[in-house]
């Protein structure tokens, strides 16, 4: 038990009956490290939810915590020692599958996230990773249908999960040509157009550690995990003494008008302050300039409205504030790493998963 009060679950139970199917049909292993617990559907996942403002403080934290030196030091520490892929992400993020560049990731994970289709059962396994351990506020472990062990460890403030410290994507049991052929059953599937002998070459370089071992690394990220909770504690406190009240104000009005027209020069107008000086200020106080906050505070609107598969596209990005669907697929694209279409699409394939 750590400080946080969270249990390691990195334990060998059954595989729930959900996930069974695809686990089967993929690798023998699966049922090892998987959890008993059953994810939450998609309306279950934000029944904590605080309001909105809230939940976008605590992604500007988490974004500081990423640009941290505290972060920093410890990816490049635990990159070094154990070879594995290491990254922060906020507890609300839809795709939350591990992003990283080639020196430093699985490289037959890279394959598939390359694609435009990645696997479903890759996104379903993700998904349910990062579902679990929000579920129950500690760590969660599980093996992907290919082989591979995925862990998430919470960061908490004041006693909720805001974000992940995500690692994984290796072995625990050296896998066999038996195991290969399973896998490739399974993209042949789900992925068209392959290359074999690609494919084969980085499966069978993916990393391979005892239980014990990835055991030990998830207790060291939860060390750690409390580590960057007490960071955030410190952010959210400086966030509150330090911001100047003109930069809460334009905050407020921009959430409040995200479908209207928002320059620099109106809002400044609005808040009664000089235009220049806002821009100076908005960007030394919050790490990121205005135009950025206007697209991120969109961009998390957008997200939610495509969740209504009754609305058009063209008509989120109008009510986003977005004047052309060029504009708003670009800049979702740019911020989201995947097209508005596509966030629907995996979006709807996550609820329907958990609710068959």
């Amino acid at each position: 038990m750590t400080k946080q009060g969270r249990k390691s679950t990195f334990t060998l139970q059954p595989n729930d009956s959900s996930m069974r199917k695809v686990a089967d049909s993929a690798h023998p292993s699966y049922r090892r490290f998987s959890l008993k617990s059953e994810s939450p559907t998609s309306g279950e996942k934000y029944s904590d939810s605080p309001d909105q403002k809230n939940i976008d403080n605590e992604k500007r934290i988490i974004d500081m915590i990423q640009s941290s030196s505290d972060f920093a030091a410890l990816k490049s520490a635990y990159q070094k020692t154990f070879k594995m892929p290491l990254v922060l992400c906020h507890r609300d993020e839809e795709k939350p599958v591990m992003r990283q560049p080639d020196s430093e990731g699985n490289r037959f994970c890279q394959i598939l996230l390359s694609r435009n289709e990645t696997c479903e059962a890759c996104l379903v396994h993700q998904n349910r990773v990062h579902s679990e351990s929000l579920d129950s506020n500690n760590s969660s472990s599980r093996t992907c249908p290919h082989g591979m062990v995925d862990s998430a460890v919470p960061v908490l403030l004041n006693g909720r999960t805001i974000g992940f410290l995500r690692t994984g994507q290796v072995f625990v049991k050296a896998p066999s040509g038996n195991d290969f052929a399973d896998t490739m059953t399974l993209l042949n599937d789900e992925c068209q157009d392959l290359q074999v002998d690609e494919i084969h070459e980085a499966y069978f370089q993916t990393k391979v550690i005892s239980p014990d071992q990835m055991d030990g690394t998830i207790q060291l990220l939860e060390i750690h995990a409390d580590r960057l909770s007490r960071l955030a504690q410190d952010l959210e406190l400086a966030q509150d003494t330090l911001e100047p009240g003109i930069i809460k104000r334009t905050k407020a009005y921009i959430e409040e008008n995200l479908d209207q027209p928002l320059s620099l020069e109106s809002v400044s107008e609005v808040v009664h302050c000089n235009s220049f000086y806002l821009c100076k200020l908005f960007k030394k106080v919050n790490g990121y300039s205005f135009t950025e906050y206007i697209n991120h505070q969109r961009l998390q609107k957008a997200k939610r409205l495509l969740m209504n598969q009754d609305m058009r596209i063209s008509e989120v990005a109008m009510d986003s504030g977005f004047q052309s669907i060029t504009h708003f697929n670009r800049v979702f694209r740019k911020y989201a790493g995947c097209s508005p279409s596509e966030f629907r699409k995996n979006h709807e394939a996550f609820k329907l998963t958990h609710q068959a």
